[in-house]
């Protein structure tokens, strides 16, 4: 829903405007504009910099002439940085702290701007939360959304299916792993550090979502133990998700399979360290048990479990 402001579309002096006052003029005005359609013998004409078609022309001209929605519209002429945002998404509303305002403001122009500013909202959320711009995120969701709570799930609906969207597809990766297929470099992005201190800077909404991408990781852990002995790797993907602002019984969940991985660390890193993918390495290297001999291996494991 894309939100036009009349006084900037049609120019109109602000100072001296009223609903009845400008009646006749308004009525002039449409004339011209609606000849310019016929003159140009085009679907478009441009006004105060955006082109626009003959219904939105005339939607402009309805809105002025209900004092209710002209009323609006002009205060909203009056926040520069809100009308801003509202018509182009541009975010110094929020960098200015200006946003932190809006709470002052009638429940009725609340009410009134918040399919517009949902939908703005939840364009640039979304693009912020993609590139992985947490600061960016951490400012536009510094201060309490102070539009009807009607119009949040519009402000978020983007980036929360991402969100779901990447937990599916960690889940997806568990799953190949756990039919063989070996660990690779999609286990560090699922884990970026930047994501999840992206993740963190949601707000409250977002609990779940971080839950559910933290079981997701407890999955992932799971699955490289299990399959491949990764014992190391499990520690730091599981490390990770407890890093992400999650429930008490979410972290309870990760720290207890964290524990038991960490139990088996002092023999399972050891075997890892040497028998993880040495691809890219030199290849003319044998394998570390071929060379020592299977005793010395049992040798090294136990003594390294305190046996010896």
């Amino acid at each position: 829903m894309e939100y036009l402001n009349p006084f900037t579309r049609l120019n109109l002096n602000l100072a001296e405007f009223s609903p009845e006052g400008h009646k006749e003029s308004l009525k002039l005005e449409k004339k011209r504009l609606l000849a310019e359609f016929e003159l140009h013998n085009t679907n478009t004409i441009e006004l105060g910099g955006k082109m626009l078609d003959k219904a939105t022309v005339l939607q402009l001209f309805d809105e002025l002439e209900d004092a209710e929605l002209a009323n609006m519209h002009l205060r909203i002429h009056q926040l520069p940085s809100l009308m801003a945002f509202l018509e182009d998404s541009t975010l110094e509303y929020f960098f200015s702290g200006d946003v932190a305002l809006l709470s002052s403001e009638s429940s009725a122009f609340q009410k009134y701007i918040g399919p517009y500013f949902a939908e703005q909202y939840n364009k640039r959320l979304f693009h912020a939360f993609r590139q992985l711009d947490w600061e960016e995120v951490k400012m536009m969701c510094a201060h309490p959304l102070a539009i009807p709570t009607e119009f949040h799930a519009a402000c978020y609906k983007d980036t929360y299916r991402d969100i779901h969207s990447k937990s599916r597809e960690v889940s997806q990766v568990a799953s190949k792993i756990s039919e063989g297929q070996a660990p690779g470099a999609e286990i560090q992005e699922v884990c970026d550090e930047m994501l999840i201190l992206t993740l963190n800077h949601l707000p409250e909404y977002f609990g779940g979502s971080r839950d559910k991408y933290g079981l997701a990781l407890e999955e992932l852990a799971v699955a490289v133990h299990n399959v491949h002995r990764r014992v190391k790797l499990g520690i730091f993907i599981l490390r990770q998700g407890l890093k992400l602002n999650i429930s008490q019984s979410t972290t309870a969940r990760l720290t207890h399979i964290l524990d038991q991985l960490k139990e088996l660390a002092p023999a399972e890193s050891f075997l890892e360290s040497w028998t993880a993918d040495n691809s890219g390495k030199n290849n003319n290297a044998k394998p570390w048990w071929f060379v020592v001999g299977g005793a010395a291996v049992v040798y090294l494991i136990l003594k390294t479990l305190g046996i010896f």
